[in-house]
């Protein structure tokens, strides 16, 4: 027999690899088997014991060797089913096959191994259900089948192991209900069935398992309450229900469980009160009860839980106060109570917690100071406290916290300045202060924060960059040659090394708000011109826009304030304006300056020209119409949609109603006003409620309403006389609209100040008059110059007033800083290397490629011009699609490029492919349903594609997208391929040329659903379709970044099953909302195949747009699949140019907007900013910037030979059974350790050779 042993081991040798094992032995050699490595025989040389793991077996398992006591072949490389034979091995005790590649069902015969004790089948890919003659192995005390692909019900013969006392189950498919019978295990001591398909309610039976320690039922589908009975399991240590579907109140039996160290019941639907009785837990760890739907208040009973380490209570509804009493858990580390509705102020006892490093108190109703006492947390590293009502002065002792990396303040009612001593916190990565009252500077300090590469400090009250400069009388600063102070110098330059950066929404004036939204370097320009030659202030125009429905009276009232008389716009009156008019007007001596936009503006994706902060909004409606409504609607008034639009454009406005048309009204004018007002409140409120979070604070709508009339006369009124400012024809309100528009509500007048060098004074005024210029010589059709010869003109100037002993300092960065300025107000559009002076001639122009107007003889209307290509002109009207050579006719050979240049950047054409008269499609003038070729397209691309993964991404707006945005997002992204079909509100993408057949991309926006949804197809290793996703996101991203006001939320949806769907893993990061978690399975349908798959393309499309979809903590933890996408070269998309300008007055400015979180660049460019969804991880540390330095290839050859040296050691100790095998059981450890890191080292390396991120400036308002 013995040599029958020595057959079957010579076979299993030659099977599974033998010449490529580690450490051999004396494998298939002469020697005796005794004496082969791994092999144990009996007295009778019959062999007992084989233990061969970590020994690289590739291949399948052959015949046993019949009198085989133990086999343990885990750790390889095998990839066979599981032989049945191996039920023949009558004294087999143990048997391991875990973690290996074995596939196929488990052999039913496996149930025959009588006297089995330890069976380990974990980690592999086995298939099918768990076979019912397992339940006959009565002598089976360890039992693992966890990390397969096993399937179908539990089944109740399990209950049958009287003497089991481990059971592994977990991350497998299994479905139906947990057995009953697994109650009858008395001896168990651990169960795990965590991440499947389980479905139905908890065994109550499973509290009569008196000595079990471990239950872990956690990622299933679970319903029902949590049985009281587990209160009796009094060994329980660990108890783990979350991510369930559980309901009801928390059992306060679970009160009774003295043992118990760690409770998660995150994730569910339960309800009802905490109960006090867990605070008698005196062992108890960890308390996790997050994202429930919890009531009532935080019992103070919690603060006797003196060992307690981490306490998550977040996502809930719990309200009241914070127990001072939480105050004595001195041992605890973690602190999360974020997203309730807790009210109070913050215990002060909270800074005896010593040895805290995460407090979470985010998303509350908390008010009052913020406790000096919290900069006793010397170990604390991430502290939110936004979204709160937090008020007062930010405490100088935070300045302590010196191993803080993140701090979160935005969303309060914090005033005063900036604590300087932040500026010793060393650590931090991420500064949060937007949507406060905070003032003042920015403090020099700030600068010396090497590691800070998030500053958020929109929607405050700054108005200065930098310290308070001596000043004249006159507020003139005094001339003072030199250059900038080192400590300002210093803090721009941190500004210009952080991944994201945002001023925006502050009323800046040193320097002007349109200086700090025009970028870092524009800023460090003003500076440096300030220093060298002072600043003067200068007053603007205050802008008044007049927004409204159409033929609602807009001109006619623009004329009437201009001339202070009735003007109307019939019987031969005002013509209506199609697109915009401007004009300068003054009022009690105060400059203003008057936007007339059309209605239809908005449509075109013009409008964000002219929508800029700190202007004055006169919303216009029809006060005839309303008093003739029976029900007040504010959509057909459309007062809804532009306080809509407002709220995403420019948020922080000042809106005014004014009612035209009142000489009209069938009841009581005053009734009609105040009506239209408290709905308009009402509508506006529920409006912001919806915005929670997003936009706090919203639009300012000045209480009253205008009731004007541009008529002669009407019901036998005549107009009175305009005089002083404070009346208005027909205007019967107090005060009149006049007043209002020049003054706030409480009387002050809205000057438009800014303190600028002289040399940007006199570049504004150059400006200014080369567009004056402009519009008095009417045969002058460009209106407009090329930088170049702007800049020519602009030394010229500055030539002649040198000589003329006028010396002009710092003229180098004066010309763009006034362009920035004239654009930041709305006077001029820049594009590429051209600059348009007439933004109204400008619009005019552009007017006729999106009208739909046609003439008396049914053809379109070109506004008068005349053409001779009559077929581009059909083919414009009909398949809206314009050619260059129509273009030369409308505009001139000179202009058109210019223009055409112009649209392309703005987002309103992109090019016909493969189009022989270079077509440009214009979306905006399209039909909005989906062509009926769709379907047939789509289904023969995939037909035809050798995709072998889906992704979808759902972006979902709750509050809708603003007109023109999804239309300008697919002109900015059809050029990555072929699209067709295509129409105004999608395409379908599929690669074209080099790229033919390795993806397809589907964008589609539904107005009804409010939601953009992005699928593509394409192969998991290959980077185009991965790419090619990522420009949409971040082309979507970057244009979100005009509209600061507006919510999105992006969605990962699992490929295997598309109609399920949760929010991916942002830097919010709450748990549940994270489709992949540590072992890699889908959390919605338990498939690991699926949930790789995922992964991989969401680390793809990561490395692609740098957006923060994963936490960085979860990137290191995933970056073993990195390599699996990433491939060297993969940053660069084929004939892709990632940089996307934005129109806009402030189009590349520092302020990207809260909401902004991404954006991308092709890696032979200079970087671009990214930015973050919202608030950084409550569960993990924060997002680190990531670096672009070298040395990861140095450290990756040490580790890798670290690892190496620590494994050969350990194979050496292994081999000799008499060594302590916990002396070489620490070698293996460090050695899995340094692969790991080894792991993460190479995924590092493949990302260095993606995108990086950098600051650079952005564009938004």
């Amino acid at each position: 027999m013995a040599s029958t042993d020595r057959e079957a081991l010579v076979a299993l040798f030659r099977s599974t690899g033998g010449a490529g094992w580690r450490q051999r032995g004396n494998w298939d050699t002469d020697a005796a088997i005794a004496i082969w490595n791994g092999v144990e025989v009996n007295d009778q040389g019959r062999v007992v014991k084989l233990s061969l793991k970590l020994k690289s077996l590739r291949g399948p398992i052959p015949p046993g060797i019949s009198a085989l006591e133990s086999l343990s072949l885990g750790y390889n490389e095998l990839d066979s089913n599981i032989p049945p034979e191996l039920g023949d091995l009558r004294q087999l005790q143990t048997l391991y096959l875990n973690s290996n590649r074995l596939t196929g069902p488990i052999p039913v015969e496996l149930g025959r191994l009588a006297v089995l004790e330890y069976l380990s089948l974990g980690g592999n890919e086995l298939t099918g259900p768990i076979p019912r003659e397992l339940g006959n192995l009565a002598a089976l005390q360890y039992f693992s089948l966890g990390y397969n692909e096993l399937s179908g019900p539990i089944p109740s013969e399990l209950g049958h192991l009287s003497a089991l006392k481990r059971l592994y189950l977990s991350n497998n498919q299994l479905s139906g209900t947990i057995p009953e019978a697994l109650g009858k295990l008395t001896a168990l001591q651990g169960l795990y069935l965590h991440r499947n398909k389980l479905s139905g309610p908890i065994p109550k039976e499973l509290g009569e398992l008196s000595r079990l320690e471990m239950l872990w039922l956690n990622d299933n589908s679970l319903t029902g309450p949590i049985p009281r009975e587990l209160g009796n399991l009094a060994a329980l240590r660990d108890l783990n229900l979350s991510y369930n579907k559980l309901s009801g109140p928390i059992p306060s039996e679970l009160g009774h469980l003295s043992a118990l160290k760690e409770l998660y019941l995150h994730n569910n639907q339960l309800s009802g009160p905490i109960p006090v009785e867990l605070g008698r837990l005196a062992v108890l760890g960890y308390l996790r009860l997050e994202v429930n739907e919890l009531t009532g208040p935080i019992p103070s009973e919690l603060g006797h839980l003196s060992v307690l380490k981490r306490l998550n209570l977040s996502g809930n509804q719990l309200s009241g106060p914070i127990p001072v009493e939480l105050g004595r858990l001195a041992a605890l580390e973690y602190l999360s109570l974020g997203a309730n509705e807790l009210t109070g102020h913050i215990p002060r006892q909270l800074g005896d917690l010593g040895a805290l490093y995460t407090l979470d108190l985010s998303y509350n109703k908390l008010e009052g100071p913020i406790p000096v006492e919290l900069g006793r947390l010397a170990l604390l590293e991430y502290l939110s406290l936004g979204g709160n009502e937090l008020s007062g002065p930010i405490p100088r002792e935070l300045g302590n916290l010196v191993a803080l990396q993140h701090l979160n303040l935005g969303s309060n009612e914090l005033s005063g300045p900036i604590p300087s001593e932040l500026g010793h916190l060393s650590a931090l990565k991420q500064l949060h202060l937007y949507s406060n009252q905070l003032s003042g500077t920015i403090p020099k300090e700030l600068g010396a924060l090497r590691q800070l590469g998030h500053l958020w400090i929109p929607n405050n009250q700054f108005s200065r960059l930098w310290h308070t400069l001596g000043q004249d009388q006159t507020g003139s600063m005094a001339a003072r040659p030199g250059t900038l102070p080192v400590d300002l110098a210093r803090l721009l330059d941190r500004f210009d090394g952080l991944v994201t950066l945002d001023l925006s929404r502050n009323p800046w004036e040193h320097p002007p708000e349109a200086i700090v939204a025009g970028g870092v370097q524009a800023v460090r320009g003003y500076y440096d011109a300030m220093f060298k030659g002072g600043t003067t202030a200068v007053t603007r125009p205050l802008k008044v826009v007049i927004i409204g429905k159409e033929t609602v009276g807009k001109t006619s009232l623009r004329r009437s304030i201009t001339t202070g008389g009735p003007c109307m716009t019939q019987n031969g009156g005002v013509e209506s304006t199609v697109h915009v008019d401007v004009e300068d007007h003054k009022v009690d001596g105060h400059p203003i300056r008057i936007f007339d936009c059309a209605g239809q503006v908005v449509y075109y994706g013009l409008l964000q020209l002219f929508l800029t902060p700190r202007a004055v909004y006169l919303l216009v409606w029809d006060a005839a119409k309303a008093s003739e409504m029976d029900g007040l609607n504010l959509e057909d008034l459309a007062i809804a949609p532009w306080l809509r639009y407002l709220t995403f454009r420019v948020p922080d406005a000042n809106v005014i109603l004014v009612g035209n048309k009142w000489d009209r009204v069938v009841r009581t004018r005053g009734t009609v006003a105040d009506d239209v007002e408290c709905e308009s409140r009402r509508w506006l409120k529920s409006w912001m409620e919806k915005a929670h979070g997003h936009q706090p604070h919203g639009l300012s709508l000045e209480d009253g309403v205008s009731l004007v009339s541009c008529a002669q006369s009407g019901l036998g009124v005549s107009a009175p006389a305009f005089g002083g400012g404070t009346g208005w024809p027909c205007d019967k309100s107090t005060p009149g609209l006049f007043h209002r528009m020049i003054y706030d509500p409480v009387d002050d007048k809205r000057t438009v100040t800014m303190h600028l060098p002289p040399s940007y004074r006199l570049a504004l005024e150059m400006l200014e008059e080369l567009a004056s210029s402009s519009r008095r010589k009417a045969e002058q059709r460009t209106r407009g110059i090329t930088r170049a010869d702007l800049e020519e003109k602009w030394h010229a100037k500055v030539a002649e007033l040198n000589g003329a002993g006028t010396p002009v300092a710092a003229p180098e960065a004066a010309m763009p800083g006034a362009i920035l300025i004239r654009k930041w107000e709305g006077g001029l559009v820049e594009y590429g290397n051209y600059v348009f002076l007439d933004v109204e001639w400008f619009a005019t122009v552009l007017d006729p490629l999106f009208s739909h107007r046609r003439d008396s003889y049914g053809d379109i209307d070109l506004g008068g011009i005349r053409v001779t290509n009559l077929a581009s002109l059909r083919r414009l009207d009909n398949e809206h699609v314009f050619e260059p050579q129509l273009a030369e006719e409308l505009w001139t050979p000179e202009l058109a490029p210019h223009l055409l240049l112009a649209l392309k950047s703005a987002g309103l054409t992109f090019p016909l492919p493969n189009d022989p008269n270079g077509g440009l499609v214009i979306l905006l003038r399209m039909d909005t349903t989906r062509p009926p070729e769709y379907g047939i397209k789509l289904e023969q691309v995939h037909k035809a594609s050798e995709a072998d993964l889906r992704l979808t991404v759902a972006c979902s707006f709750s509050l809708g997208l603003p007109p023109g945005f999804v239309e300008r997002l697919l002109a900015r992204c059809c050029h990555m391929g072929y699209p067709f079909p295509f129409w105004r509100y999608g395409a379908l993408i599929v690669g074209n040329g080099a790229e033919k057949g390795l993806f397809s991309l589907s964008v589609e926006y539904s107005e009804e659903d409010k939601i953009l949804a992005l699928e593509v197809f394409g192969g998991c290793e290959e980077v185009h379709a991965w790419a090619a996703l990522s420009k949409v996101l971040s082309v979507m991203i970057k244009m979100l970044s005009e509209f600061p006001g507006l919510p999105c939320e992006l969605m990962f949806f699992c490929p295997q099953h598309k109609t399920k769907g949760m929010p991916i893993r942002t830097t919010d990061g709450r748990p549940g909302s994270c489709l992949v978690e540590e072992s890699y399975f889908c959390q919605l349908c338990q498939d690991r195949e699926a949930g790789i798959d995922l992964l991989a393309a969401a680390l793809q499309v990561v490395e692609f747009s740098d957006e923060k979809f994963l936490d960085e903590p979860l990137r290191e933890q995933f970056a073993e699949n990195a390599e699996k996408v990433a491939r060297q070269g993969c940053a660069l998309w084929p004939g892709m140019n990632y940089e996307v300008e934005v129109s806009g007055p402030a189009s590349s400015g520092i302020s990207p907007g809260i909401q902004a979180p991404a954006q991308i660049r092709s890696s032979n460019q200079a970087p671009v900013q990214s930015g973050s969804s919202s608030q950084a991880s409550t569960e993990g540390s924060p997002p680190s910037q990531v670096s672009g330095t070298p040395w990861y290839q140095d450290v990756k050859t040490l580790v890798g030979a670290a690892s190496v040296a620590c494994l050969t050691v350990f194979g050496v100790f292994a081999a000799k059974e008499d060594d302590d095998p916990r002396l070489w059981g620490v070698f293996l450890g460090v050695g899995m350790l340094l692969i790991g890191a080894e792991f993460v080292l190479i995924a590092r390396e493949h990302k260095l050779l993606c995108c990086k991120p950098r600051v650079e400036a952005a564009s938004a308002v």
